[in-house]
Protein backbone atom coordinates (compact mmCIF):
# COMPACT_ATOMS: atom_id res chain seq x y z
CA UNK A 1 0.00 0.00 0.00
CA UNK A 2 1.16 3.72 -0.54
CA UNK A 3 1.68 5.93 1.33
CA UNK A 4 -1.22 9.00 1.48
CA UNK A 5 0.53 11.90 -0.56
CA UNK A 6 2.94 13.88 0.52
CA UNK A 7 3.98 11.62 3.46
CA UNK A 8 6.94 9.55 3.71
CA UNK A 9 6.86 9.12 -0.50
CA UNK A 10 10.50 8.74 -1.98
CA UNK A 11 9.92 10.46 -5.40
CA UNK A 12 12.88 10.08 -7.78
CA UNK A 13 14.04 12.18 -10.76
CA UNK A 14 16.76 11.39 -13.18
CA UNK A 15 18.94 13.75 -11.26
CA UNK A 16 18.16 13.30 -7.37
CA UNK A 17 15.51 11.28 -4.99
CA UNK A 18 12.68 13.37 -2.86
CA UNK A 19 11.80 12.08 0.62
CA UNK A 20 8.40 14.11 0.40
CA UNK A 21 7.02 14.31 3.98
CA UNK A 22 5.90 18.23 3.18
CA UNK A 23 2.30 17.33 4.65
CA UNK A 24 3.15 18.15 8.27
CA UNK A 25 5.72 19.15 10.68
CA UNK A 26 5.76 18.31 14.82
CA UNK A 27 8.90 17.97 16.97
CA UNK A 28 8.92 13.88 16.72
CA UNK A 29 7.91 13.41 13.04
CA UNK A 30 10.63 16.22 12.32
CA UNK A 31 13.38 13.52 14.21
CA UNK A 32 11.49 10.63 12.45
CA UNK A 33 12.29 12.32 9.60
CA UNK A 34 15.82 13.59 9.52
CA UNK A 35 16.71 9.95 11.14
CA UNK A 36 15.49 8.29 7.85
CA UNK A 37 17.33 11.07 5.54
CA UNK A 38 20.57 10.53 8.33
CA UNK A 39 20.18 6.36 6.95
CA UNK A 40 20.90 7.13 3.41
CA UNK A 41 24.52 7.08 1.66
CA UNK A 42 23.69 10.19 -0.73
CA UNK A 43 24.35 13.75 -0.29
CA UNK A 44 21.65 14.57 2.60
CA UNK A 45 19.73 17.89 1.92
CA UNK A 46 16.97 18.46 4.46
CA UNK A 47 14.78 21.15 3.24
CA UNK A 48 12.66 21.69 7.04
CA UNK A 49 10.03 24.21 7.32
CA UNK A 50 8.94 26.13 10.68
CA UNK A 51 6.79 23.59 13.17
CA UNK A 52 3.88 25.99 13.86
CA UNK A 53 1.31 25.96 16.89
CA UNK A 54 3.78 24.83 19.48
CA UNK A 55 3.18 28.14 22.15
CA UNK A 56 6.04 28.43 24.41
CA UNK A 57 7.81 24.68 23.21
CA UNK A 58 8.68 26.31 20.08
CA UNK A 59 12.33 28.12 20.41
CA UNK A 60 13.47 24.86 21.90
CA UNK A 61 11.62 22.37 19.70
CA UNK A 62 13.32 24.19 16.68
CA UNK A 63 17.07 24.62 18.39
CA UNK A 64 16.46 20.04 18.89
CA UNK A 65 15.67 20.16 15.11
CA UNK A 66 18.98 22.66 14.42
CA UNK A 67 20.61 20.20 16.41
CA UNK A 68 19.04 16.91 15.28
CA UNK A 69 19.69 17.95 11.10
CA UNK A 70 23.01 18.74 12.17
CA UNK A 71 23.56 14.43 13.30
CA UNK A 72 22.05 13.47 9.86
CA UNK A 73 22.09 15.56 7.27
CA UNK A 74 24.97 17.49 4.65
CA UNK A 75 22.89 20.42 4.07
CA UNK A 76 20.04 21.99 5.83
CA UNK A 77 17.74 24.72 4.38
CA UNK A 78 15.37 26.63 7.11
CA UNK A 79 12.11 28.00 5.66
CA UNK A 80 9.86 30.56 7.14
CA UNK A 81 10.96 32.50 10.53
CA UNK A 82 10.64 30.08 13.22
CA UNK A 83 13.02 27.66 11.13
CA UNK A 84 15.61 30.81 11.81
CA UNK A 85 16.57 29.47 15.01
CA UNK A 86 16.89 25.79 13.57
CA UNK A 87 19.03 27.01 10.96
CA UNK A 88 21.32 28.83 14.18
CA UNK A 89 21.43 25.93 16.58
CA UNK A 90 22.41 23.38 13.38
CA UNK A 91 25.23 25.97 12.83
CA UNK A 92 26.69 26.20 16.18
CA UNK A 93 26.20 22.09 16.33
CA UNK A 94 28.82 22.11 13.34
CA UNK A 95 26.65 21.46 10.46
CA UNK A 96 28.80 24.00 7.76
CA UNK A 97 26.27 24.20 4.76
CA UNK A 98 23.22 25.66 6.52
CA UNK A 99 20.85 27.90 4.63
CA UNK A 100 18.07 30.13 5.48
CA UNK A 101 15.00 31.20 3.04
CA UNK A 102 11.67 32.65 3.79
CA UNK A 103 9.26 31.00 1.82
CA UNK A 104 8.74 28.09 -0.54
CA UNK A 105 9.00 29.83 -4.04
CA UNK A 106 12.81 31.13 -2.34
CA UNK A 107 13.36 27.58 -1.77
CA UNK A 108 12.89 26.27 -4.91
CA UNK A 109 15.68 29.24 -6.18
CA UNK A 110 18.31 28.37 -4.02
CA UNK A 111 17.51 24.41 -4.45
CA UNK A 112 18.06 24.38 -8.15
CA UNK A 113 21.27 25.98 -7.61
CA UNK A 114 22.70 23.84 -4.94
CA UNK A 115 21.23 20.47 -5.72
CA UNK A 116 23.60 17.91 -7.26
CA UNK A 117 23.14 14.70 -9.48
CA UNK A 118 22.84 11.89 -6.48
CA UNK A 119 21.39 14.06 -3.90
CA UNK A 120 18.64 12.82 -1.77
CA UNK A 121 16.63 15.74 -0.30
CA UNK A 122 14.12 15.64 2.68
CA UNK A 123 10.89 18.03 2.67
CA UNK A 124 9.13 18.35 5.83
CA UNK A 125 6.92 21.52 7.32
CA UNK A 126 4.01 22.53 8.61
CA UNK A 127 1.13 22.16 6.08
CA UNK A 128 0.34 26.22 6.10
CA UNK A 129 3.71 26.64 4.05
CA UNK A 130 2.58 24.67 1.57
CA UNK A 131 5.88 22.65 1.28
CA UNK A 132 4.19 20.18 -0.99
CA UNK A 133 3.83 22.44 -3.81
CA UNK A 134 7.81 22.43 -3.01
CA UNK A 135 8.22 18.68 -3.30
CA UNK A 136 5.93 18.55 -6.15
CA UNK A 137 7.75 21.23 -8.11
CA UNK A 138 11.39 19.51 -7.45
CA UNK A 139 10.28 16.25 -9.02
CA UNK A 140 8.87 18.48 -12.45
CA UNK A 141 11.64 18.69 -15.18
CA UNK A 142 12.70 22.52 -14.78
CA UNK A 143 11.22 24.44 -17.74
CA UNK A 144 13.84 25.53 -20.46
CA UNK A 145 14.56 28.76 -20.92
Amino acid sequence: MDAPAHRMNVRRTAEFVVIDDSYNASPAAVTAALSVLGSVTTRRVAVIGDMLELGTLSADAHEAAGREAARHTDVLVGVGELARTMVGAARAAGLRETHQVADRAEALVLLRRILRRGDTVLVKGSHSLALDELADALVRPAAKT
